[in-house]
């Protein structure tokens, strides 16, 4: 449990250090785009498309972070009705089929990438390999993905857990 917990505490550094970079980097890119356009009356030719992959990557790596913390949207008129155990089973499944959903994608995501690598193609401004874009979205599926099995032990714990130690706060 303590290996577990050390190291859903490292992705989530790393997982909030990269979007912030992504972030303010695309924030930067953004702004020196703007004064070279209306301050000097010249463009830079590979802003849009940096800002555009930057905000592609931090959107992919943002869903985990939204299923760390709860963000995702959802329904819950069925499950706000039910009483606490079939709620449980409810949640559980929904999970399950979130969990299978995702996979699916990361599977999927993986063969487009392994297609743009195959067909080599770059990008127009900055001639990166697409398959570095396109990779953000099977590692962001597969992020959420564990994070979803994390959920799970969390809440295994949660049931398991010595009702003393639940009580004392630790």
């Amino acid at each position: 449990m303590i290996i577990r917990r050390m190291l859903t505490d490292r992705l989530n550094n790393i997982e909030s250090i990269c979007v912030g970079i992504m972030i303010a980097v695309a924030v930067v890119v953004i702004f020196m785009q703007i004064i070279m356009r209306y301050v000097f009356n010249n463009s830079l030719s590979w802003s849009e498309e940096l800002a555009r992959y930057l905000f592609i990557w931090f959107s992919w790596l943002g869903v985990s972070i939204g299923q760390r913390n709860g963000e995702h949207i959802s329904v819950t008129l069925l499950t706000d009705r039910l009483k606490p155990a079939p709620q449980k089973v409810v949640i559980f499944i929904k999970d399950i089929i979130t969990l299978l959903i995702l996979l699916v994608l990361v599977y999927y995501g993986v063969v487009v990438v392994g297609k743009q690598i195959s067909m080599g193609v770059v990008s127009v401004a900055l001639k990166i390999p697409m398959y570095v874009i396109y990779f953000s979205m099977p590692l962001g599926c597969l992020l959420m993905a564990i994070r979803v099995v994390a959920g799970f032990f969390k809440k295994r714990d949660e049931v398991t857990a010595d009702p003393a130690q639940v009580e004392g706060g630790e």
